[in-house]
């Protein structure tokens, strides 16, 4: 909690500028992964920061927050957008455990993937795409793809939500398919 003359706000609040990646990982929370690039394609060095809960177990259910910390100084970022229904809980994967197999930066571009299942396995990777018109991160894709294990060349190619490709923001995203 950082305590302004009025009020107090959490320290992953976007009104606090300038801050290290470690001083933006609100109380309770672990760093799970950390991917950097240029995400809105500044020239800055962005980061992709992805937390989890600090007693998270195997079978925890609990939300994965993912933050956009957009770089405006050397080891300094700003708070971009948080949304915590992207990066898959640990006991989501199935049997082949936790499902969250890494993250990209690319061209103004991120994406999340996921792995999972048993018998039958899955791929999940939710890409969004920086806008620099709107200043917004955008859904560019959800997809992947699914398969027995006994027959691994018959895949199914899976595309979640096709109709929010391009439309819905990075804060407003939710793994709910259509």
């Amino acid at each position: 909690m950082v305590c302004l003359i009025l009020f107090c706000v959490p320290a992953w609040s976007s009104f606090i500028d300038g801050q290290t990646i470690s001083s933006l990982v609100p109380k309770g929370y672990a760093i799970l992964d950390t991917v950097t690039g240029d995400l809105n394609l500044d020239a800055n060095i962005d980061a992709i920061l992805i937390l989890k809960i600090k007693s998270e177990k195997d079978t925890s259910t609990a939300d994965r927050p993912l933050l956009i910390l957009e770089g405006i100084s050397k080891d300094k970022y700003k708070l971009a957008g948080r949304n915590d229904h992207i990066v898959f809980c640990t006991s989501c994967g199935g049997a082949m455990g936790d499902p969250y197999h890494g993250a990209t930066i690319e061209n103004g571009s991120f994406a999340i993937m996921h792995y999972g299942g048993s018998a039958w396995r899955w791929t999940q990777i939710i890409m969004f795409t920086y806008q620099a018109k709107t200043g917004k991160y955008i859904l560019l894709s959800d997809a992947g793809d699914s398969f027995n294990s006994t027959e691994p060349n018959k895949i199914k190619v899976i595309k979640n939500q096709k109709k929010n490709w391009g439309k819905i923001s990075f804060e407003d995203y939710s793994n709910d398919h259509d």
